[in-house]
């Protein structure tokens, strides 16, 4: 049998010189572009800021590396009743073992709420709701709950809260302060880069957003902001 390699042996010679590799590229281009504030997302920027925070002070850079307690979730919901019918698409995505339970997760809808929904929507009471769906699946709950009544203002209502209380965080953290703002995360598709932009505009603030990954598997759309 190969030989188990413990955990504290690939974090210090795998994964830390890559992640450090990484940050330390971040803080080089960071000085480049004159950015003098870093926004690490959570919860993947978490280990970069601290290595971030580690290579500013012991290389006296003038760099100042917050971090941003957000998720998708966190940023997707507040624009939900500001993008129409990207909204839809988004609750309604394709990804790994989406259920039905899982698209009423992605709204927070209470449980409370379910029978109510699907009953407008036409769904039995006896459906799995655990089944793991196919596309076609997807679109087919999206076509029948898109019709309820309690599901849609229910998802715009919450929105609707869960904006004024982003805006405040943003404000809290000094984002409506910057010239441009520099987000690093370890990337995926840009999604949260372009929520972050609609809330933002949607605000007044019109200036540029750039954002830092390790990688990406899909072309970000160029309106919202640089991808490095």
């Amino acid at each position: 049998m190969p030989e188990l390699i413990d955990l504290y042996t690939i974090s210090k010679e795998k994964v830390a010189p890559v992640l450090y590799a990484y940050t330390h590229w971040v803080v080089e281009e960071a000085q480049k572009k004159n950015i003098h504030t870093l926004y690490f997302l959570a919860r993947d920027g978490y280990v970069l800021h601290e290595i971030a925070e580690l290579i500013c002070k012991e290389q006296n850079l003038p760099i100042e590396c917050s971090y941003l307690y957000c998720s998708r979730m966190s940023l997707r919901t507040p624009t939900y009743h500001l993008i129409g019918e990207e909204a839809f698409r988004l609750i309604f995505m394709d990804g790994y073992h989406v259920s039905l339970q899982g698209i009423f997760a992605r709204v927070s809808l209470p449980e409370n709420l379910w029978h109510q929904v699907m009953q407008q929507a036409g769904i039995p009471d006896n459906v799995d709701i655990k089944k793991e769906l196919s596309y076609s699946e997807i679109e087919n709950y999206r076509n029948k709950l898109t019709v309820s009544k309690c599901f849609t203002e229910y998802i715009l209502n919450s929105s609707k809260e869960s904006y004024i209380s982003a805006l405040e965080y943003f404000r809290q953290e000094k984002l409506f302060d910057q010239e441009q703002i520099a987000i690093v995360d370890s990337g995926w598709t840009g999604s949260m880069q372009r929520s972050l932009r609609q809330l933002l505009q949607s605000a007044g603030w019109n200036k540029k957003i750039v954002g830092f990954y390790f990688g990406m598997f899909a072309s970000p759309k160029p309106e919202d902001g640089e991808y490095f």
